[in-house]
Parts: structure tokens; sequence; C-alpha cells
């Protein structure tokens, strides 16, 4: 993760599929907590996967696997600059 200078979490670089919660689980726990940062979702399989849950937070960007290392840094670039 990266912080800013005040040591909050600027951004958050997520896979869908993680050995201990899913991304939509994360995203649902995430939904509970207070000044969540923006969210950038990876995923192979985004048809597996509900990204649209009233009770989720909203991912700023959605990538889907593959994708080139510039839709990456263009991706954290554009979702930082909009904080």
């Amino acid at each position: 993760f990266r912080t800013d200078v005040g040591g909050q979490i600027s951004l958050i670089i997520l896979d869908l599929r993680m050995p201990v919660m899913s991304g939509e689980e994360f995203l649902a726990q995430a939904a509970k907590l207070k000044n969540v940062p923006p969210i950038i979702i990876m995923s192979g399989c985004l048809e597996e996967f509900t990204l649209d849950n009233p009770q989720s937070v909203k991912p700023a960007v959605v990538l889907r696997k593959p994708f080139r290392e510039e839709e990456l840094v263009k991706a954290v670039k554009t979702t930082l600059d909009k904080r």
C-alpha cells in the first residue's frame, strides 16, 4: 500500500480472488469503515463476481486481467488525481 504524508492509505489495489477473503467480501467489509480510500479492482474472471451490491464499496476502477502495466499506472494516476 502507499501512504500519503499524513500516514493514511491513499489507494487500495485489490484482486477479486484472494486466499482468505474474496474481493466481494472485502468490499462489503470496507463499507462498514469510515473514509475508505479509493479501490482499484483487478481480476481475470469478472463475470464470477457481483460488484454492484448496495451494501459494498464501489470500486473506482475495474481492470480486467491481463492488462498492460501502462493501464494500471494510468488507473492509479487518474484515481489519485480525483482525490
